[in-house]
């Protein structure tokens, strides 16, 4: 289903992050040494770093970091071989993403690394040393002002973006269970794009804490895997209710949505947690039941897919 356009007032973590930005962009430009134009690396260096969490900067500070090192390395050579600027151009960046992606640095540091290096080289062929010592000074004083932002002045470490996370999470298992309770319409896209796409965002939460520096992401892991649990369940139990609604009709798999609707109330907070131990059939034949339906709808994608 194609994404509706309109405005949005940004709020909770995207203000946040609007704050952040403007924040280690002013930070960045009054840390700045050198001429004016100096001044621009360090402030869009320490705009570019910053994101939503602590992990993410720190993530983005190494590239930036990465990115720099290969770009002035390579951008300093190919300005003093004397080749034609086109060729030397396609050639620099074409090293600088072999050299980022031989060492596992991925394609943001390639990004960051072309930049530099396409700039010494069609611009500053005379003075390349000199514009690159400048640049990579300012550079690492925006890194320098970016991370002081995200982990002094507006930090929000792993627990607080695993807390937004898992919310979405379980709001998008309880909209998806109550549209499997309704059962006439049936899920929508939306329904299902939601959950997916907070699985998504559990997995990033969960790869971000571990670039924290200080954090401690072994904490949060185990409750990123029972939210991202919940998260599967939901979607397997809609691939089942499909099935019922195929087989018996709407009326009829209505009847057996007393479970999904309690799960439902539970996911949004509106029910009290159960007694443990209380299952409604045996767990082997459940596990069974959900085993042989996953198998099927991988054979059913398969065959779409011509294998």
């Amino acid at each position: 289903m194609p994404r509706r356009l309109g405005w949005k007032w940004p709020r909770d973590s995207a203000l946040l992050y609007c704050a952040k930005v403007a924040a280690a962009t002013l930070l960045g430009y009054l840390l700045a040494v050198g001429e004016a134009w100096y001044a621009v690396y360090a402030a869009f260096s320490a705009a570019l770093i910053v994101g939503p969490s602590r992990g993410e900067d720190t993530g983005g500070a190494a590239n930036r970091v990465r990115g720099s090192l290969a770009g002035m390395l390579i951008g300093v050579l190919f300005s003093h071989l004397g080749v034609p600027p086109a060729l030397s151009v396609a050639l620099s960046i074409g090293t600088v993403a072999y050299l980022c992606m031989g060492m596992s640095w991925g394609i943001p540091a390639v990004r960051v690394g072309a930049s530099l290096a396409a700039v010494t080289v069609l611009t500053h062929r005379g003075d390349a040393l000199d514009y690159l010592a400048m640049r990579a000074l300012n550079t690492l004083i925006g890194i320098a002002a970016g991370l002081a932002v995200s982990y002094l002045l507006l930090p929000v470490g792993g627990q607080a973006a695993l807390a937004r996370s898992l919310e979405r999470a379980l709001a998008a298992v309880e909209r998806l269970l109550t549209a499997l309770v309704r059962s006439a319409p049936p899920p929508d896209e939306d329904d299902y794009l939601a959950v997916i796409e907070a699985l998504a965002d559990l997995e990033k939460v969960v790869r971000d804490a571990d670039k924290e520096i200080g954090g401690d992401p072994g904490a949060l892991r185990n409750t990123a895997r029972m939210a991202a649990l919940a998260c599967a369940g939901a979607l397997s139990a809609a691939l089942a209710h499909r099935e019922l609604l195929e087989s018996m009709g709407p009326a009829q798999a209505a009847l057996h949505c007393g479970r999904a609707a309690e799960l439902a109330r539970r996911a949004g907070g509106k029910a009290a947690l159960p007694p443990s131990g209380e299952e409604p059939e045996p767990a082997d034949q459940a596990a069974l039941q959900a085993f042989a339906l996953a198998l099927r709808k991988i054979d059913e994608a398969l065959r779409a897919l011509g294998r």
